[in-house]
């Protein structure tokens, strides 16, 4: 689960399924179908290379990132801010 939060608002808790036999890119397109539904709002996802999702501005808004959870093995989850 990842929580995002646009500056000064209540950060949005985004959750995404992920069965144990999903492979890298089938992740990747879940964990961007999820912020794109929960949290779209506020954040821009793309698909990079097929497995990397990246998470940018929308709007010129400034937001923040964070790992709530991950109980999924196997799954790395980094920030590689730019």
């Amino acid at each position: 689960m990842l929580e995002i939060a646009a500056s000064h608002e209540t950060p949005i808790e985004v959750k995404a399924v992920i069965d144990g036999n999903d492979g890298e890119n089938h992740v990747a397109r879940k964990v961007k179908r999820a912020i794109d539904r929960q949290a779209g709002r506020i954040v821009d996802a793309e698909l990079d290379d097929g497995e990397d999702v990246l998470v940018k501005r929308h709007l010129f808004r400034q937001f923040s990132i964070r790992v709530v959870s991950n109980t999924v093995k196997g799954v790395r989850i980094r920030f590689d801010p730019e």
